[in-house]
């Protein structure tokens, strides 16, 4: 990917990830519950992150 793609994509995705984490953080879930649905979406994250990079190298 450019230089100028990333520093386009970098706020897109910092903006997400801030918006998923208060969605979670204001919803009357448990603790627990909430921990659980942060590790799914890290995986979900993480997940995709390694599909887009594959994508890139090919």
């Amino acid at each position: 990917m450019s230089e100028k793609k990333e520093c386009e994509m970098l706020p897109f995705i910092g903006g997400i990830v801030v918006g998923a984490l208060l969605a979670l953080v204001l919803t009357p879930n448990t603790g627990k519950e909430n921990r659980e649905k942060i590790k799914s979406y890290a995986k979900q994250v993480s997940q995709n992150i390694k599909k887009k990079m594959g994508e890139e190298k090919s």
